[in-house]
């Protein structure tokens, strides 16, 4: 006997990948979680130091280059592979094709009267975050407050992201590039000394909660800490 149920039933859609026009949401998902853009290349932004080694060593480039590319990304602060002059241009486009430079999309930028800082940042998949830097009244220089997380699984009462459900976590990528936005804005580039920098502090005190995306986090204060990059002092990182 037929089942009526099964065979009144609606066409279910087509499961099999020609049948879609594009990437579904899910797959800006993912790639956001490995750091992918839509084309497929990986951002350089956020790959650990020895991972980046061992890509450049499958590439059949010696440690060097790591250093080349660590110097550009985090010290000089360029967006853009081809801008890596003391790099050859037949590596340069090599490189450009598997990788890029990323930044979040800034969706809104405020400045307060007490010289507050908000920017509102939009991830591949559509997310926001919110970075601020806080200035310190009695001297030339602030923290940047970062987020590790898009929503939050607490709910502390004080906190607004307490009341959003968790969506996922931030990417190592994603969390040290909101102290690179932070710089482009206030054109600290390449790193400065300690002595005349603006934003002199990190503290993890913005969406989400840093401890439950530990490993993110871990990584992410690794890249900043670099003393051959962005370098921020340990002493000067809240967590």
């Amino acid at each position: 006997m037929t089942d009526v149920l099964t065979e009144n039933a609606p066409a279910q859609p087509a499961t099999d990948s020609t049948a879609t026009n594009g990437p579904s949401l899910s797959d800006f998902v993912t790639r956001a979680a490995n750091g992918q853009a839509a084309d497929g290349r990986r951002d350089l932004v956020g790959i650990p130091r020895e991972e980046l080694t061992e890509l450049m060593a499958a590439m059949g480039e010696s440690k060097f280059r790591v250093k080349q590319l660590w110097n550009w990304v985090y010290y000089r602060g360029v967006t853009d592979i081809e801008d890596m002059t003391n790099i050859s241009k037949k590596l340069r486009d090599r490189l450009a094709q598997d990788f890029y430079v990323g930044r979040p999309v800034l969706t809104a930028d405020q400045k307060s009267t007490d010289d507050t800082h908000k920017w509102l940042m939009k991830f591949h998949d559509g997310n926001e975050a919110e970075t601020v830097y806080i200035p310190d009244r009695n001297e030339d220089r602030g923290a940047v407050c970062i987020s590790s997380q898009v929503g939050c699984t607490l709910t502390c009462k004080f906190c607004h992201t307490g009341t959003q459900l968790l969506v996922r976590n931030l990417t190592p990528g994603e969390i040290v590039s909101q102290f690179m936005i932070a710089r482009d804005s206030y054109g600290e580039w390449p790193t400065p000394s300690n002595g005349i920098r603006r934003l002199s502090n990190i503290v993890m005190m913005g969406m989400g909660e840093p401890l439950f995306n530990y490993e993110n986090v871990r990584d992410a204060l690794r890249i900043a800490m670099d003393g051959e990059g962005i370098s921020i002092s340990r002493r000067r990182v809240t967590l």
